[in-house]
Formats: C-alpha cells, structure tokens, sequence
C-alpha cells in the first residue's frame, strides 16, 4: 500500500522511481515504525514511517504527517543532479 503512495506521489511531482523497499523497524528494535528506502536511478533516500501512519493509509486515511515525511523524502531526490553517463 505505501509503494503505490510513494508512486503516486512521485509522479505527481514529476519523479521517475526505480525502487521502494519497506524495513520493519523491528529488525532494529523500533516497534513502532518502518524505514521506506526510495530509489530513483542512482539515488535514493530513506524515510521514517509510523506503523499508525501505515495503518491509516490502509484505510485510506492518509494522515498529515506521513505525507509531509514522503514529500520531504522526494524532494531530497529531486534535488539530486543526473548522474554522468
């Protein structure tokens, strides 16, 4: 469900995405949260989500503080110059 999110919104911003992975945080002892690593070409970033956030979104409730985390995210991805072929 998150993929689909961060897809949509990076379309929406004009952001071609070659790869999203999801960490359950519980591998690193965070019970509450997810680590999102997005991956556009030879960038990526990684953002931080609420396992509350992630289970609103599956409701379709997309709260306020997810979408400010995952357009923070996109922009950092944004910003990044091409790579040199």
């Amino acid at each position: 469900m998150i993929q689909k999110y961060i897809s949509d919104l990076a379309a929406k911003m004009g952001i071609e995405l070659t790869k999203i992975d999801l960490v359950d945080g519980k591998s690193v002892g965070c019970l509450d949260v997810y680590l999102v690593k997005i991956s556009a070409h030879s960038h990526e970033t990684a953002v931080l989500v609420y396992k509350a956030d992630l289970d609103s979104l599956a409701l379709g409730i997309i709260s306020s503080r997810l979408e400010t985390r995952v357009r923070t995210a996109l922009s950092r991805l944004q910003g990044e110059p091409e790579p040199r072929p």
